[in-house]
């Protein structure tokens, strides 16, 4: 077996020689302009732009609208992509531009009709959801219909209607106007997710997240996000371009991941159209903030853009004594280098002074009653002047790619990472038997994490007979240096009064119980096929881990270590019947390794995930939208559980199951309606014990979730410019513990829009818009989840009122 630490090096090495080699060979012919081998029947004209963009293997977007019921006569032998265009829209009342060397729109010859454009390829590696944009942004996609590829799930472009998989996507414009300020934020609105189960608590933002009922991993950029206890990275949605949820095990093409699914975000990179904005904020617990986000060309021809987003943020919280401070920057710089060759280089740095709390309430007085009363949603157990989560992170990183031949393209992503945390905490231990003191215990940890991460895939798309091709073979590295101090005080810090708390202060003497530095390295090989024939598609893949991890310990100078091997894979496929009805099925894997050693110093195998998901995607001809149904069963082995021979240690011999069901629909009209809708049901079951417990629930996993948000734009007449909108968000009953002793109640919460371009009617104020939000409108008090030891109360009303300038 190959060690990783030496595959590393040639991973490397090989990763390098092929940039270089990309770059040398790059095309001098423009693309456009290149004979290739067309095989497209007579038939509607939107079905043969698509063919056309997958034969060509360009980036076409066309008017959804525009195309409907149009034919085209069709079009078989080689042929440049412009003779395949005329050929194609003779006689439709269309015309096509080239955009750039692979990038082509296609509109009706009356260029001044506003449109809506359904893409059929997406330019690039980020994932574009398309829709409404109720602000004409720059950075708006060219292609705003709701058909769209995604590169989430395969990591090759390919449309929703083709990929025979879950996945759920929230874009720019949706953050914007639901005025989301995390990811767990902007997640509140899709199904099968259950996102800020700790209330403010979001120290740990992945553990404010459950998928499916398991926590999900982090993806940025398509680089897997590691993370230690604190040392764990948050990327600011501010900075986000869009994210991705990919629901269920995806191991093939991005390794080690929960069985729940992955949040995959993209961040704001260079465009193609100058962007300027300038947004001031304020709200509730006296916060304010202020976002830049600006981008040009630096260059006549436009070859070579940046873009730079900075944020500074402070507020305080519904929690008393507590504060969060973000200072961000992220600037970027997309160079292309001829028409097949493009670099992107990305860099972000994030100071959080103030990176969240701890504040997890006892039971009685939340959930359970408490003869003196209910515990306030402001009370803070922990200690003011003491408590406190420092975290930097800093990465840079590139995505480069070069296309061969029309047929075979190259894609390189890379990004080291540095990540330090400082975390101070007095936390609440157990109630007391007077049900108003709680006991406490003093925390301390110091970390600090460097990572890389480093993927290689080659693409060949090509034909066998009838049958298109796209195969996808890749090679990714990823490194991990973490070092970590731990300082814990069983019951050392004061008693504390729930009801009427009078803190003492803190020394902070506590006692060491950990000091380690660990290494660990992993190195993937995979392979995915796509295959289309007529309107059938399939894709399936295989792909081969190797994780080394090297732990010393040293307080006791010891050093352990450990090698482990997966393999996992995936098959799916989705068929396109008339009326936009596609039936699909898949079957996948996934593996995560596991840290932790038994009582004989044996390394802990990895967590395995197996899912069979079943469902329908409909997608009408004559309406921008479309409509999901899944309905999945999924099983994870080998979670960790508590020894029941040796204290203190752990065993991998829980299992877990669930099984559900999710809908979910996009609709957007013109350009002034935006529509979304979910709903989620999880029935979940320890099948194997976890922690002594057998046959319940995992705690903190409402069984059904359901949500629906709409947000319309007035475009004419004397409101034009005012926009408003609203949401209603129904989280279900979850069980508080292991041993599903006690429910947590559902809650149905109601959200608000309004805004006003201002510019709309006075040409003197063009640019500005103003925008005001209220979450939880009926000020709910409600608990978010509740665990073994406590309970976290939701997020109560929340204002935020924002003025933005655009030029």
């Amino acid at each position: 077996m190959i060690r990783t630490r030496v595959a590393r090096r040639l991973v490397l090495m090989a990763g390098v020689m092929s940039s270089v080699m990309g770059m040398r060979a790059a095309a001098a012919q423009t693309i456009a302009e290149q004979g290739v081998r067309f095989d497209i029947p007579a038939g509607d004209l939107d079905h043969a732009l698509t063919r056309a963009a997958d034969q060509s293997g360009m980036h076409i977007f066309f008017p959804s609208a525009a195309v409907a019921g149009k034919r085209t006569a069709g079009l078989s032998g080689v042929s440049t992509v412009s003779q395949a265009l005329a050929r194609l829209l003779a006689g439709s009342g269309l015309s096509w531009r080239l955009r750039d060397g692979r990038t082509i729109i296609v509109a009706p010859d009356d260029k001044g009709a506003a449109i809506m454009l359904g893409p059929v390829r997406v330019q690039g590696k980020a994932p574009v959801q398309a829709g409404l944009y109720p602000y004409d942004r720059a950075d708006a996609p060219a292609a705003q219909g709701l058909e769209r590829r995604v590169i989430g799930g395969t990591k090759v472009p390919t449309a929703l209607g083709e990929n025979p998989q879950s996945i759920s996507s929230v874009d720019r414009t949706q953050m914007d106007l639901q005025a989301a300020q995390s990811v767990p934020e902007a997640l509140r609105y899709m199904p099968g997710v259950t996102a800020e189960v700790g209330g403010d608590d979001n120290r740990i933002e992945t553990g404010q997240i459950f998928v499916r009922g398991f926590n999900p991993n982090e993806y940025l950029d398509g680089l897997r996000l590691q993370a230690g206890t604190w040392a764990t990275p948050q990327f600011d949605a501010y900075a986000l371009q869009s994210l991705d949820v990919i629901k269920g095990p995806d191991s093939v093409v991005y390794g080690q991941a929960s069985p729940g699914g992955l949040v995959t975000l993209t961040s704001k990179t260079p465009t193609d159209t100058p962007l300027h904005e300038v947004r001031l904020t304020g709200g509730s617990w006296g916060r304010f903030q202020a976002g830049v986000d600006v981008g040009d060309r630096l260059n006549a021809s436009g070859s070579v853009a940046y873009r730079v987003v900075g944020l500074f943020r402070n507020t305080g919280t519904q929690v008393d004594h507590t504060t969060l401070r973000r200072f961000l920057i992220a600037p970027s710089i997309r160079w292309r280098i001829d028409p097949a060759t493009s670099v992107t280089f990305l860099a972000s740095y994030q100071a959080d002074p103030e990176g969240g709390f701890y504040n997890q309430l006892p039971y009685k007085g939340t959930l359970l009653r408490n003869p003196y009363g209910r515990i306030a949603t402001s009370t803070y157990l922990g200690e003011p002047g003491f408590d406190r989560l420092r975290r930097n992170q800093f990465s840079v990183g590139y995505a480069f790619e070069h296309q061969f031949l029309s047929w075979l393209k190259f894609r390189q992503n890379f990004r080291y990472q540095f990540l330090d945390a400082n975390y101070n905490g007095v936390t609440s231990d157990a109630l007391a038997p007077n049900l108003q003191d709680v006991t406490r215990d003093g925390y301390m940890a110091r970390e600090t994490l460097n990572t890389i991460a480093l993927d290689n895939q080659l693409q060949a798309d090509y034909r066998t007979g009838p049958v298109r091709h796209v195969t996808l073979a890749g090679i990714d590295y990823q490194h991990a240096t973490l070092a970590q101090q731990d300082w814990y005080g069983y019951l050392k810090a004061a008693e504390l009064n729930i009801f009427h708390p009078v803190y003492s202060g803190f020394s902070g003497t506590v006692p060491a119980i950990a000091n380690a530095h660990t290494t660990n390295d992993q190195v993937g090989f995979y392979v995915q096929q796509e295959m289309k024939w007529e309107n059938l598609s399939v894709i399936g893949g295989v792909r081969g881990d190797l994780f080394d991890e090297q732990t010393r310990n040293r307080l006791k100078s010891t050093t352990t270590r450990q090698s482990q091997g997966a393999v996992t894979g995936r098959i799916g496929a989705i068929y396109r019947l008339p009326f936009g009805i596609s039936p699909y099925a898949n079957y996948s894997t996934s593996f995560m390794p596991q840290v932790a050693t038994t009582f004989t110093g044996a390394p802990l195998a990895p967590t395995r995930g197996q899912q069979v998901e079943v469902g329908i995607k409909y997608q009408p001809r004559k309406i921008d939208g479309f409509l999901t149904l899944a309905l999945y069963d999924l099983k994870e082995q080998n979670v960790v559980t508590a020894d029941p021979v040796h204290t203190n240690f752990a065993i991998a011999a829980g299992a877990v199951r669930s099984r559900g069901a999710e809908v979910e629909a996009h609709y957007a009209i013109g350009r002034s309606l935006r529509v979304v809708a979910s709903y989620g049901y999880v029935d979940q079951k320890i099948t194997r014990k976890i922690n002594g417990y057998r046959g319940g629930a995992l705690p903190g996993i409402p069984r059904q979730t359901a949500s629906a948000w709409a947000d319309y734009t007035v475009r004419q007449g004397g409101l034009e410019g005012f926009g408003f909108g609203g949401g209603l968000r129904y989280q279900g009953i979850s069980f508080a513990n292991y041993a599903n002793q006690y429910h947590v109640p559902g809650v149905l919460l109601f959200d608000m829009d309004l805004h006003y371009d201002l510019g709309a009617r006075i040409p003197s104020l063009h640019g500005l818009s103003a925008q005001f939000n209220i979450s939880n409108i009926g000020d709910r008090r409600y608990i978010a989840s509740c665990v073994n030891l406590g309970c976290y109360y939701g997020l109560r009303r929340n204002f935020m009122g924002s003025l933005q300038y655009r030029w």
